[in-house]
């Protein structure tokens, strides 16, 4: 079966329809629903989605703690004990033996603590929903890869069918001509052994996209044989490349590792400045209002006589420690961190730089791998047909026919690896410039 791209080499489209067993009962994949599948499987992902919301958590938490006023309420009544009224008595809630309370607390200046805190939960949210991003983007990529093999090895079967195909009509050629005193002995006998080739590479190729076939449905998690229905065109464009600076600025402003490591050269800087100043005196405004004896709390009675303080307090705390050497150590640790991950952020542009180029030399030769792979297809085609013609016609022994439809069964297989090998590489230059590859069109 010959594949071709129809229409300009710039926007170049193919057309592909995969039927895997039972077609009238499969279900229906498209590219995107399989992407959503493998999500919707994904214990790795359910695990970063639920980090996320712990630190979405954590997050809310340590706003609502530095921004407002914490409250309390107690209250307390004796289970057992001495009686005022004279006696050991059990629970009891006499008015006069319950104690309550109500008080609120409020910071309101301590040297900027609250607001590194703030950042430093600010940050693990961010790291957090980088990391489920950069997780997704990578199962992205794992089910394009899968999704494209199995349409891969479909096609590669449809190729070995249609080979056996021909390599049966040409059998029964050979033996009419054989019979005719056409052809020679030797001529049938290896016209047999090509269809026995024949036979045994469709085999193969049944058992390649068995292989395919399992891997597709264990990823979303359906049984490793069940019938699917694959419907999608293929994208291919020829087009230039933009320039390499222009991909490699694209790249550190939106890929998903640089992102994070920023965020981690952000939050190492927050942490210095929270040592920093955990080693430093601290001084603090604190608000603060009580009340005792709340009515609500007990029986009512004369006993409860609310009673509220509020007032406005100063203090100044110096950690010492052992000479400030221990706040010394600290500090120099906080220091080395931070220039720990400037290096690994460092060391993320350059790997992303190399990835860039790397992905653009790949893609630019994939295309060109095939345009020549199309071409030695459409030669390969035109000269066994030729050939055929002549064995028809006995002007041309086997050999000469045996080397023709090898040469085009793998012209075929090149192409339709290379087709969608030029989708792959694709996929892995968007990923390296930092596209979302479950967004692809």
């Amino acid at each position: 079966m010959d594949f071709k791209l129809p229409g300009s080499k710039l926007a170049a489209t193919a057309a592909v329809l995969c039927f895997c067993a039972g077609g009238a009962r499969a279900q229906t994949f498209t590219k995107s629903s399989y992407m959503r599948a493998v999500f919707a499987a994904s214990p790795e992902l359910k695990s970063a989605e639920e980090s996320v919301r712990i630190a979405d958590n954590s997050y809310f938490s340590t706003l609502i703690e530095t921004s407002l006023p914490s409250l309390s309420l107690t209250a307390g009544a004796p289970l057992y004990g001495f009686s005022d009224l004279g006696g050991w008595e059990g629970a009891r809630l006499n008015r006069n033996e319950v104690s309550s309370s109500a008080q609120a607390d409020w910071n309101l200046f301590n040297s900027g603590r609250d607001m590194l805190a703030l950042k430093s939960a600010r940050y693990s949210k961010d790291i957090a929903e980088l990391q489920l991003k950069q997780l997704r983007q990578g199962l992205a990529l794992s089910a394009l890869s899968t999704y494209y093999n199995l349409l891969l090895k479909y096609k590669l079967l449809d190729v070995a069918r249609g080979n056996l195909r021909d390599q049966e009509s040409q059998n029964a050629i050979a033996k009419s001509l054989y019979e005719n005193g056409l052809q020679k002995l030797t001529d049938m006998l290896q016209s047999d052994t090509d269809l026995r080739s024949s036979q045994l590479r469709l085999a193969q190729a049944d058992a390649d996209y068995q292989n395919a076939l399992v891997n597709f449905n264990s990823a979303i998690d359906r049984d490793p044989l069940s019938d699917c229905h694959l419907d999608e065109t293929l994208n291919i464009s020829s087009a230039p490349l933009p320039s390499p600076e222009r991909d490699t600025a694209k790249a550190l402003a939106q890929r998903y590792e640089i992102l994070q490591a920023e965020i981690n050269f952000k939050s190492s800087q927050n942490s210095y400045k929270r040592t920093l100043l955990d080693n430093l005196p601290e001084f603090r405004v604190d608000a603060f209002w009580s009340k005792n004896g709340l009515v609500t709390f007990g029986l009512p009675g004369s006993g409860a006589v609310p009673d509220p303080d509020y007032g406005v307090t100063a203090a100044l705390n110096i950690p010492i420690g052992f000479f400030w050497q221990s706040q010394k150590s600290k500090v120099s640790s906080a220091m080395s961190a931070q220039r720990q991950t400037a290096n690994a952020l460092e060391s993320g542009r350059r790997s992303v730089r190399g990835e860039v180029v790397s992905s653009r030399v790949a893609l630019n030769l994939q295309q060109r791998s095939l345009d020549l792979a199309e071409f030695k297809t459409k030669i390969a085609k035109q000269k066994l047909e030729l050939i055929q013609e002549q064995y028809r016609q006995g002007a041309t022994d086997s050999i000469h026919l045996t080397q023709a439809q090898s040469d085009y069964l793998d012209s075929q297989n090149q192409y339709t690896n290379a087709l969608y090998q030029t989708v792959l590489n694709t996929a892995q230059y968007k990923k390296s410039l930092g596209e979302p590859l479950w967004e692809m069109p």
